[in-house]
């Protein structure tokens, strides 16, 4: 595993060499013993191919897997270019989704170069390939990514703190066209556990210490104000949604250390009693 993020971060970092003037080999410390295997995975800038990456969200939830992701390849060479129709085929063998994140050349394997990403048997000179899976001059074509592929990329987000997304498609032998870099983050599964916290903080608008008899200590139970599509919705720690805000609205909070509840008072609306200890609003608010 350790030698295919190796292999991954080399090849993500020859286009940054490449883009910058630089040499690989003085931005990366290649040992000697996968050189030879890094040789077969250069990238190159490719001139041309114009790659567009349409996510209509930078902010979206986990769970969110409906989400339009749309990757359009605009042929603008005067050659045809191998191009994989069908979604399917070209995430496995085309399509590298780039999740670079905190680790500037980190890529995960599940969307990038692993060894089980190959062409097979199938040569790169165009006259060899069925017209079907050509892209000619001046012609465009779009891949809509499936439910299932959305959803990757999103446990991955959720998990890793991702902080935008890159497309790159594999046009040749060694050739690489990508897409605009565009921000991408996601509301994890839980706020309280999260890799990149400080992007988070900025949305937190109260914290409070919840006595947990059982764990003996009092971990420390926040509320966030995120804006989603549109919406402005308070979330606790658990990424639950408690409530929507209306307009430009401020939420107030106030803890009864004694019953560990957290009274949320919004303007001309009832107040709402969160239990801190149950992580859930109280269904009977009289209680």
């Amino acid at each position: 595993m350790k030698r295919i993020v190796m292999l991954m971060t080399m090849a993500a970092t020859t286009v940054h060499a490449a883009i910058n003037g630089g040499s690989v080999v003085d931005v990366c410390d290649v040992p000697k013993q996968v050189q030879s295997s890094y040789n077969g995975m250069l990238i190159t800038i490719s001139n041309g191919v114009s790659v567009v990456c349409d996510i209509p969200e930078s902010l979206v939830m986990y769970y969110d897997v409906k989400i339009p992701v749309t990757i359009t390849v605009s042929n603008g060479t005067g050659n045809a270019i191998p191009f994989y129709r069908n979604e399917n085929m070209a995430y496995r063998g085309q399509l590298w989704i780039d999740l670079g994140d905190r680790e500037q050349f980190y890529h995960p394997p599940a969307f990038g170069i692993k060894p089980d990403k190959r062409w097979g048997d199938m040569p790169f000179e165009p006259d060899k390939w069925p017209a079907d899976r050509l892209l000619k001059p001046g012609e465009s074509a779009s891949w809509k990514l499936e439910p299932r592929h959305v959803q990757a990329i999103l446990d991955y987000a959720s998990e890793h703190g991702t902080s935008n997304i890159t497309a790159r498609i594999q046009i040749g032998q060694n050739q690489w066209a990508s897409s605009e870099t565009k921000p991408l983050h996601v509301v994890p599964r839980a706020l309280e556990r999260v890799q990149n916290a400080g992007y988070w903080t900025q949305y937190k608008v109260a914290e409070f210490e919840n006595i947990d008899a059982e764990k003996k200590k009092p971990p420390k139970a926040s509320f966030f104000v995120v804006p989603i599509k549109g919406r402005r919705v308070i979330f606790d720690h658990k990424s639950q949604e408690i409530c929507e805000l209306q307009g430009a609205e401020t939420p107030m909070f106030q803890h009864d250390k004694e019953s560990g509840v957290v009274s949320i008072s919004l303007p001309s609306r009832k107040q709402i009693r969160y239990d801190l200890q149950k992580a859930k609003v109280l269904e009977n608010q009289e209680e």
